[in-house]
């Protein structure tokens, strides 16, 4: 009898050569295959053909998905490229069918509620749907006041979701009414000076440097003093918890000197409040009931208590160096510059001069340390320290020649080399910019001394460069 392998190659050149359908062929093929492979097969064997010899057949017959789909065995790439359109879930649909299982199955109050409201709050807000969202969130904290009380701090996060909204909204008084509700309601669970206030004290924080920053043109008096009277608790706080040596007892202190001096700055720029019946003023206590009088020398006497708990805290580190505790010290001075006190200023910087000579037993360290002038720092953190590599991420670094008096002023300004692309009225802006800045000075022997002809590098950031 002819093999099976004989009669499928035969089979194979009758279809390739022949006008009768592929598929007709393809059955007789296979049937005669399975049919002459029960006699050709070992006894042991497998009667169906391997997969290398219906490789050969599909090969030979050119047989693809189409042909394949007719026998009724359909590819499964084909099946898989079929797309059937759906429609896109809207979360908020989504949430709403879950409140209305929950409330059937838990009643109107269980807390699997609350946590539903607060997502569909979130849902609600990111569709810039601000009445429906406020209104969840207000749901989600009444069944949350249901559970566990009027004034419990599982409340919280509906109430800054809350805040954000009237933020938005424009409604100002309303968003702060709802932050003094938040600082009240954790104040009368832990009180004003437990540890756990800081996380609430530091959202509350953290809220209004980004919803009003400091160096906000809409920023109002108010605010500023808001932002440091908690960032002054937080540092009570912190002191009390962890010690005064604590890198966090040393970093909120100088938060709280830097707001005093965005404060400062705010009170000396305006004048006059931009809110109704708010006046800023440095002379004689008003006796009206409307005026609200606002010292600098409070601020300014804030920010030295606070830059002066730095450098303690600095110097109680068990990690720190003499040249940071130095550099802390010298840092008091600038403040006492920055505000006119020339004398106080040099008392520091001759203290952190004899501090750096002795702990490192050599004047002439200390003297390089100090030898070039370097801007104020808690005026702009931003600005790059003198002795950093200019090479900064995206950044373009301007050269400008100038001389650095006594008392810190930067005078005869010029660019060196401006890049071209730079117009030159951006180019006189920043050199505006630079005049307005304070440095702290050259010290020889921690005695400030004038400079010319000094260099700076400004950093202007890659934006510049597309202006």
């Amino acid at each position: 009898m002819q093999s099976s392998v004989t009669l499928r190659q035969n089979l194979t050149q009758l279809l390739q050569h022949s006008g009768i359908p592929q598929v007709w062929l393809l059955a007789f093929l296979f049937i005669s295959c399975s049919s002459f492979a029960q006699d050709d097969a070992p006894e042991s064997g497998d009667i169906i053909p391997s997969i290398e010899q219906e490789a050969e057949i599909n090969e030979a017959t050119g047989l693809g998905e189409e042909e394949a789909a007719v026998t009724g065995e359909p590819a499964a790439e084909s099946e898989a490229n079929l797309s059937v359109y759906e429609s896109p879930i809207d979360p908020v649909d989504t949430y709403l069918d879950a409140i209305e299982d929950a409330e059937v199955m838990n009643g109107a109050y269980s807390m699997d509620l609350a946590d539903l409201y607060l997502g569909l709050g979130n849902s609600l807000l990111s569709k810039q749907e601000y009445d429906d969202a406020k209104e969840a969130f207000q749901q989600g904290m009444q069944i949350v006041r249901v559970n566990f009380g009027l004034n419990s701090p599982e409340q919280i996060s509906y109430l800054f979701a809350v805040a954000d909204i009237e933020s938005i909204l424009g409604n100002r008084r309303l968003a702060t009414k709802v932050l003094n509700d938040i600082y009240a309601i954790n104040s009368r669970n832990f009180g004003r000076k437990a540890p756990e206030m800081l996380p609430v004290l530091s959202q509350i924080l953290t809220w209004y440097q980004a919803n009003r920053p400091a160096d906000s043109p809409v920023n109002t008096y108010e605010d500023l003093e808001r932002s440091g009277l908690i960032t002054g608790e937080m540092a009570e706080i912190i002191e009390l918890d962890k010690g005064l040596g604590h890198p966090d007892t040393t970093g909120i202190y100088r938060r709280q000197g830097q707001l005093h001096w965005h404060t400062a700055k705010y009170v000396l720029g305006r004048g006059i409040s931009v809110e109704p019946g708010v006046i800023m003023a440095t002379g004689k206590p008003s006796y009206s009931p409307r005026v609200k009088e606002v010292s600098i020398k409070s601020h300014f006497r804030e920010g030295r208590t606070a830059f002066a708990k730095v450098a303690e805290s600095v110097g109680l580190h068990e990690t720190s160096t003499a040249m940071e505790h130095a550099e802390s010290i010298a840092q008091l001075g600038d403040w006492n510059l920055a505000f006119g006190k020339k004398q106080a200023a040099g008392t520091e910087y001759q203290r952190a001069y004899r501090l750096l000579a002795e702990r490192l037993r050599s004047e002439q360290i200390a003297n390089e340390y100090f030898k070039d002038p370097v801007p104020v720092r808690f005026m702009n953190e931003k600005l790059m320290a003198i002795n950093s590599d200019p090479e900064s991420e995206a950044a373009i670094i301007l050269k400008a020649s100038m001389t650095i008096t006594e008392g810190g002023r930067a005078l005869n300004i010029e660019i060196l080399d401006p890049p071209e692309n730079i117009p030159h009225g951006k180019i006189r802006s920043i050199g505006r910019e630079i005049s307005s800045m304070h440095f702290r000075p050259r010290l020889l022997e921690g005695v400030p001394k004038k400079v010319t002809d000094f260099i700076f590098h400004f950093p202007v950031g890659a934006a510049l460069e597309e202006s």
